[in-house]
């Protein structure tokens, strides 16, 4: 009977300790399941595609923010008395990341889906190489393009124009600053993918926005007359022919200029508000005096700048003629004719003796 008593209560004893370690286990959590990397040789250095991944996400360098539909959060560099560490999430699957350490990115550790959990990612005991490089590994994203952003030069009418792709299904795009139409400075329009894309090629832009156009270029061209100079004579000096101003053009003469002056003078033309002169804008020109001397001896009315005639040439009778010489010359040839037939009679009354 008292072993009967004995072998109840070992039965007993043993069922209570069982109970008890079931309640422990229901009670006590789990142990964390360890972070292990799987190390690459510094001899390769791998990216995405070259794991056999279709996409990339890569924060370089590294630092809290949102990138592609990936986010790191509490970021840490490591140094020489602790591991680097981040915590990071994404709005889609992730296959493998991949950290690199050190300035030149060879000390190289890929995260599996199996070992690197969400958060408290240490690649390296501290050593003072910090994380260089962080590259998120998916299947899982389109690769989309964004629509690059652009400008409008300005005119004489309006302001430039900062020139924004509108959001798709894919890609938003955002400006800062603020932008509004009219605006003038530097802007930066930034792309950034949606959940389920990730963006390959360009996905920043900064612009600059230009003011209206004013002053020079915005002028009408026009084109100044000439000025010029007239030849003097017996009876006036020469003259300074400055053209008549213009809608476009003025026109000014140093030293100042009156009709009967004479002397060198400049016109300088000069264009009017709205416009810009292209060809020659300056003339500087002699004027004359009035002719004086041999050159205007005999001068005859109605014939103020005479030609000389050249030195030893006949006398010009058919001005003679026309000036009632003619006359004269004919009384002169009859004198001369009655001279000569009175000599005849005279010699023929003495030969008749």
């Amino acid at each position: 009977m008292s072993g009967l008593r004995a072998r109840t209560g070992l039965h007993t004893l043993l069922g209570l300790l069982a109970a008890l370690g079931l309640l422990a286990a229901m009670v006590m959590p789990a142990a964390a399941a360890s972070v292990t990397p799987t190390p690459i040789t510094d001899d390769n250095n791998p990216s995405c595609a070259e794991l056999g991944y279709t996409n990339e996400v890569k924060f370089d360098p590294p630092g809290n923010g949102t990138k592609d539909g990936v986010t790191i959060t509490n970021y840490v560099q490591s140094s020489s008395d602790a591991a680097g560490s981040f915590d990071w999430s994404s709005t889609f699957g992730i296959d493998a990341v991949i950290v690199k350490a050190g300035d030149d990115k060879h000390n190289v550790y890929v995260y599996s889906p199996e070992s690197m959990g969400d958060t408290g990612l240490q690649p390296q005991s501290g050593s003072g190489n910090g994380i260089s490089h962080i590259s998120f590994c998916s299947d899982n994203l389109t690769q989309v393009s964004a629509a690059a952003a652009s400008v409008t030069a300005p005119t004489c009418d309006t302001a430039g124009a900062l020139n924004v792709p509108a959001d798709t299904d894919s890609i938003d795009y955002e400006v800062s600053p603020a932008y509004a139409a009219g605006n003038t400075g530097t802007f930066t329009v930034t792309a950034t993918a949606k959940e389920g894309f990730v963006l390959v090629g360009t996905a920043s832009w900064t612009l600059e926005v230009l003011p209206q156009l004013t002053g020079d270029a915005c002028a009408e061209s026009a084109t100044a007359a000439a000025a010029s100079a007239t030849a003097p004579s017996c009876s006036a000096a020469g003259g300074l022919v400055v053209p008549a101003d213009t809608a476009s053009v003025h026109y000014s003469v140093s030293p100042a200029y009156a009709a009967g002056a004479s002397g060198t003078f400049t016109v300088t033309a000069t264009a009017k508000a709205g416009f810009v002169l292209s060809g020659p804008s300056s003339w500087t020109l002699t004027v004359a005096p009035k002719l004086t001397g041999g050159n205007c001896e005999g001068t005859l009315a109605g014939n103020p700048t005479p030609t000389p005639a050249p030195s030893g040439s006949l006398p010009n009778t058919a001005m003679d003629v026309a000036s009632g010489s003619l006359p004269i010359l004919l009384a002169i040839v009859a004198i001369a004719a009655l001279a000569i037939l009175g000599r005849q009679n005279i010699k023929e009354m003495l030969n008749r003796r």
